[in-house]
Formats: structure tokens, C-alpha cells, sequence
């Protein structure tokens, strides 16, 4: 049972950061399991959650999602850019399935933020059914909300984005796609990849990543400071001479500071790094 007592907690709309896609049809669980990174079907008890990605053949993240499992449909919260990559490319592999994939503009995403840690990550999010919708408990005791109504509280999504840097959780947007393997982006850690499954699209990537540790890069968080303009997706991150190092995935404004997500090569960690001409500060992998 999600705890109920949210007097404490920040609580505002996400939907000008996540929408939702809906998976439907007595084949979709099959599709869904033969296409994404995560295992959706052995979630348990439903409604669950887990965090999942669909990549292309060389492992690269294409879209990244919560999966919200019901027992007749899925949904996906995703990014807009994730909403894209579902609602057109992924369509093309649904062939003979009895699988329909449509946008879901009826439903709306909020966020609770709280403080309290709640579960490792990569655990089996649970989810409660409310009113209109459903409310998925992430590991580090957020939760994701999921209604028909839409929320009349502020707008939290630079604060939310700021929690997911803080979690060691990516995001994918539009300069983000194909750009990076699961790995790279710190999925492994999230649970989002099995290598158990069975077979999906990068999967072979993944597993050798996995089993031969052949991986060059790791997710970190960090800070800019004296700035009023977080960096973009995708921006370089480069050593005092100009050498790239690796990329921005994602990056939120905290005060004249922004809060910032990067991947980075192994060596990276042991010199000082630059986004734009400004140092990170506070590097720390994950």
C-alpha cells in the first residue's frame, strides 16, 4: 500500500514534461516484452511499474519510459520525444500483432515530491488505483501520478527534473535520441535492461556490456554555478584543452546554478571538465 499522507509534500503538474502513451490489445504485453529493454512481465501483482527503454540494434536509447502495466492496458510516461518515437517508429514492428499503440492527450502527469527514500532502485515500482487514474511510488519515495484531470497546482517540472539529476534518473529528449547505449546513461543500475529476458532490439549490445564490463562510460551528476541558463541535451562536455569527454543528458535551473546529469568517459573523473566554458562542480558518478 502507497503511504497516503502527502501534507508535507510538493505536489504540481508534469505535463509540459511527460505525456502518455497507451498500449492496448491481447497481444500488447507480448509486443511490449519482445521490444523494450525491461521485463514487463514479471511485474507481479498489477497495476506495476517499472522503468524501461526501447533501443535500436546498436543498444542506443531511443526512448526511455515508465511502463505503468494494468491488466488490459500499459501505459507509457514518457517525454515528448519518447511519445514521438512510440506513437510513429515503433508502430512499424506491430505488424500481425493485436497491438494498438495511441497517444493518451485525455490523460494528464503530476508529481509529489517527498523526501523520504523508499525502495532501491530497480525495484518493481507499485502503484495504487485512485479516483480517475493511478499513483506509482518511485524508488526515492516521489510519486507519478496518472488522471483524467488535470492538475491546478503549479508546474514542478524543473524541480522534478532536478529530483530525477539528484536519482541518478535520465531523460530522453529530442537532441537525446539514439545517443547514448543503455549503459551509458546509467539504465544497468536502474534495473531498466534485463540481460535474462529473452531477446529485444540491442539486447546483444547490453548483454555484452554486461557480461564482458566492455562499457567506457558512466553517469554522473553535477553542478554549474553562476549561471542563469542550464545547458542544453546533448552539449559537450570537454577537459581544459578542448578534448571531448562525453555529453549533457540533462540539465535543470536551481538558483543562478543548474543542477546537471552527464555521461562521461572513465578517465573524465579524475580532471576537471567544462559544459559552455563553465566547470562542473560536484561531480559525482553514480
Amino acid at each position: 500500500m502507497i503511504a497516503t499522507n502527502t501534507s508535507n509534500a510538493t505536489k504540481g503538474s508534469l505535463d509540459t514534461l511527460f505525456q502518455c502513451v497507451r498500449f492496448t490489445g491481447k497481444d500488447h504485453k507480448d509486443f511490449l516484452q519482445a521490444q523494450l529493454s525491461c521485463d514487463v512481465k514479471s511485474l507481479g501483482a498489477l497495476p506495476a511499474a517499472r522503468l524501461g527503454a526501447w533501443l535500436n540494434p546498436k543498444g542506443r536509447v531511443l526512448a526511455l519510459a515508465w511502463w505503468l502495466v494494468d491488466e488490459d492496458h500499459t501505459l507509457a510516461v514518457t517525454t515528448s520525444a519518447g511519445a514521438s518515437q512510440l506513437t510513429g517508429a515503433l508502430t512499424r514492428y506491430v505488424l500481425r500483432s493485436k497491438t494498438t499503440i495511441t497517444q493518451a492527450p485525455e490523460l494528464h502527469v503530476s508529481g509529489i515530491l517527498s523526501g523520504a527514500r523508499s525502495s532501491s532502485p530497480g525495484d518493481v515500482l507499485p502503484v495504487e488505483r485512485i479516483d480517475d487514474g493511478w499513483s506509482m511510488e518511485l524508488f526515492d519515495g516521489r510519486r507519478l501520478v496518472v488522471t483524467e484531470t488535470a492538475s491546478t497546482e503549479a508546474d514542478i517540472a524543473n524541480t522534478w527534473t532536478a529530483a530525477d539529476i539528484a536519482a541518478g534518473i535520465p531523460q530522453i529528449h529530442d537532441a537525446g535520441i539514439g545517443e547514448w547505449i543503455a549503459q551509458a546513461i546509467g539504465l544497468e543500475r536502474l534495473n531498466a535492461v534485463s540481460v535474462r529476458k529473452g531477446c529485444y532490439p540491442g539486447q546483444e549490445i547490453v548483454a555484452r556490456m554486461h557480461f564482458l564490463g566492455r562499457g567506457k562510460r558512466r553517469l554522473a551528476r553535477g553542478m554549474l554555478a553562476d549561471t542563469d541558463v542550464a545547458p542544453e541535451a546533448a552539449a559537450q562536455v570537454c577537459d581544459a584543452d578542448g578534448k571531448n569527454l562525453g555529453e549533457v543528458v540533462q540539465s535543470a535551473s536551481e538558483d543562478s546554478a543548474a543542477a546537471i546529469l552527464v555521461t562521461l568517459h572513465e578517465g573524465a573523473f579524475d580532471k576537471d571538465v567544462y559544459v559552455n566554458t563553465r566547470k562542473i562542480d560536484n561531480l559525482v558518478p553514480f
